[in-house]
């Protein structure tokens, strides 16, 4: 139990300035792109997301399909799987 609790501890205290500094770097990106505020928990992962896409150059496509199509194949893979 003792060498859990040290563990813990210790990874804590390495990583914490880590992780710090991450959510620094994170709150400039968000604020050159146009975010006033100060960021919260919950846009950590929009914001890390962003940043990634902003580094790697990379775009998100979405291919969106019509419903009708969807529901046909849907319901073919269906008639197929049972037996």
């Amino acid at each position: 139990m003792y060498l859990q609790a040290f563990l813990c501890c210790s990874l804590k205290c390495q990583f914490k300035p880590i992780a710090e500094e991450e959510v620094t770097q994170l709150q400039e990106f968000a604020r050159s792109e146009g975010f006033a505020d100060e960021l919260q928990m919950w846009d950590l992962p929009y914001w890390r997301r962003r940043h990634r896409q902003h580094l790697f150059k990379y775009v998100v496509i979405l291919i969106n399909f019509p419903l009708s199509c969807m529901l046909g194949i849907s319901t073919l893979l269906c008639s197929l799987i049972s037996f």
